[in-house]
C-alpha cells in the first residue's frame, strides 16, 4: 500500500462509459491511501465509482462556477481522464494549467492529443492506463503526489510555454486571415 498523506484529488468532467473511463484511476488509488479523490460529474460510467471506498471518494454532482472555482483552489492535484481514443484534447487541461495545480493525466492511446501540451507543463504526470504497470504506476503516483503536494505553477512561465494557446494569439491569427 502506498501512502499520499492528506493530498486531495479533484476530477470534473462527464464519466462516459467507452469514451471516458474512470475505472483505471479508481485502480490506481486502490493501492494507495490516505487520499481523498472528490468527483465532480455526471454519465454512464459513474455507477462505477460506487465500488469504491466512500472514505477515499467522494462523488459530487455538478456545481456552480463559483463553487467550482473554489473545489480547484482547494485540491492538490486536478484530475484529467483522456477519452479512449485520445484523439480529442480535453479542453479543461488549460482551465486547470490556469489554476496553477498539479495535474495527474490518465490516458489510454500512446498518441493522446493531450501529452503534446501536458509534457510541457512541469507539474503533469502522465500515466497511460496500463494494468500490466499498476503497481508501478501508483507506486510513481505516491512519490509524484508527496513532490507536488504544495505546488504551483508560475502563470507567467505558462504564457510563455503555451503562448499559442493564449487569447491574444488566437485573436492574433483570427485578424491576419480574415
Amino acid at each position: 500500500m502506498q501512502y499520499i498523506r492528506g493530498v486531495l484529488l479533484t476530477f470534473t468532467g462527464s464519466l462516459t462509459r467507452n469514451y471516458v473511463e474512470p475505472d483505471y484511476l479508481l485502480r490506481l488509488l486502490s493501492g494507495c491511501s490516505d487520499y481523498k479523490l472528490k468527483l465532480f460529474t455526471t454519465g454512464s460510467a459513474v455507477t462505477n465509482i460506487y465500488k469504491y471506498p466512500k472514505a477515499y471518494v467522494i462523488l459530487n454532482d455538478w456545481i456552480s462556477k463559483s463553487e467550482l472555482v473554489l473545489e480547484l483552489e482547494t485540491a492538490n492535484v486536478l484530475v484529467n481522464i483522456a477519452e479512449v481514443s485520445g484523439r480529442n484534447v480535453s479542453s479543461k487541461i488549460f482551465s486547470y494549467m490556469l489554476v496553477g495545480k498539479p495535474i495527474l493525466h490518465i490516458y489510454y492511446a500512446d498518441d493522446d492529443v493531450n501529452l503534446q501540451y501536458l509534457r510541457k507543463y512541469s507539474l503533469a504526470l502522465c500515466i497511460k492506463a496500463d494494468d500490466m504497470r499498476l503497481n508501478e504506476n501508483c507506486t510513481m503516483l505516491a512519490k509524484w503526489c508527496v513532490f507536488v503536494k504544495n505546488r504551483n505553477s508560475d502563470i507567467l512561465k505558462l504564457n510563455k510555454e503555451f503562448e499559442k494557446c493564449s487569447a491574444a494569439h488566437i485573436a492574433k491569427e483570427i485578424q491576419c486571415r480574415f
